[in-house]
């Protein structure tokens, strides 16, 4: 059965590039995959300018920051290498352009607690990488 009716936040990534994010927001990470390659790998061509050095999906959860998007699910296609040691089962902060381009991402503490999580997502600062 589909759950078509589940909205569904589908980011794009982008480099900082001197920008400051619209939104900060903290994610819930629930899946990391590997994106499909296209028929014949045609998506992984180093000719397609949209193409991410070594790709990864990620899904998950708006759990705090941008109060329209609380509860959301999210979706995003960004560089491995910008997760760093996020894992699935982590929170991750994300700033975000108004467009829904995420422009920066880091792992929040893992001690976090509910209550603590606006206060810390306030302290955040976007790191540009």
């Amino acid at each position: 059965m589909s759950q078509s009716n589940e909205v569904v936040l589908d980011f794009k990534w982008e480099w900082p590039g001197g920008r400051a994010p619209d939104y900060r927001i903290l994610v819930r990470v629930d899946r990391l995959s590997k994106p499909g390659q296209g028929l014949f790998g045609w998506k992984k061509s180093p000719s397609l300018a949209a193409t991410l050095p070594d790709p990864i999906d990620l899904h998950g959860v708006v759990v705090a920051g941008h109060s329209g998007w609380n509860g959301k699910k999210l979706a995003l296609s960004l560089p491995k290498v910008e997760l760093s040691d996020a894992g699935e089962g982590d929170t991750v902060a994300m700033g975000v352009l108004s467009q829904g381009v995420c422009i920066c991402i880091e792992k929040a503490p893992n001690n976090l607690q509910e209550g603590d999580m606006e206060r810390w997502l306030a302290s955040w600062t976007c790191k540009a990488s």
